[in-house]
C-alpha cells in the first residue's frame, strides 16, 4: 500500500503498515485517530509505520507512548520533530512547520499548547484525554 499516496490523496488521515500489511486506515481531525486506537487497543500501534496527515508534538508523544517503529508526516511541526529525535524513532516529513495552528489559523492548536511543556508520553496522553473533553464541552 502506498501509504503516503493515501494521505497526500486525502483519502485518509492516518494509516499504520507493519511492513506490508495493513493495520489501519482511518479518516478524522487532529489526534482523535491516534487517541482512537490507543483506546481500542493499546497494541495497535506498536511496531507501526505512521503515515499521518499532521504530526505535532501532541500526535508525537501518543505515537511513541503506542510504540511506533516511525513517523511519516504530510506536515510535522518543529517540536515533533524534537521530541521523536530524542525518543530515537525514525522520521520524515513532506512540509516542516514551527507549530501546529488551531483550525482558525490564528493561534497554536490547543492540543500542541498542552503537550508543548510536557516529556512524558503517558502524562501528556491523560492531559491531552483532558483538554479534548474539555473542548467537547464547549469550554
Amino acid at each position: 500500500m502506498d501509504a503516503k499516496g493515501h494521505i497526500e490523496a486525502g483519502r485518509y488521515t492516518c494509516i499504520g503498515l507493519r511492513g506490508e500489511s495493513l493495520c489501519f486506515a482511518l479518516r478524522g481531525s487532529g489526534i482523535r485517530p491516534l487517541i482512537l486506537l490507543l483506546d481500542t487497543d493499546p497494541n495497535l500501534l506498536q511496531g507501526v509505520a505512521l503515515t499521518d496527515k499532521l504530526i505535532g508534538k501532541a500526535a508525537a508523544m501518543v505515537a511513541v507512548l503506542g510504540g511506533v517503529q516511525s513517523v511519516w508526516g504530510q506536515t510535522m511541526s518543529d517540536s515533533a520533530i524534537a521530541y521523536l529525535t530524542e525518543q530515537g524513532i525514525p522520521h520524515s516529513y513532506e512540509k516542516r512547520v514551527a507549530h501546529i495552528l488551531n483550525r482558525q489559523g490564528d493561534g497554536i492548536c490547543p492540543l500542541e499548547a498542552v503537550a508543548l511543556p510536557l516529556d512524558h508520553p503517558r502524562k501528556a496522553y491523560q492531559a491531552l484525554k483532558a483538554r479534548i473533553a474539555q473542548l467537547m464541552a464547549g469550554q
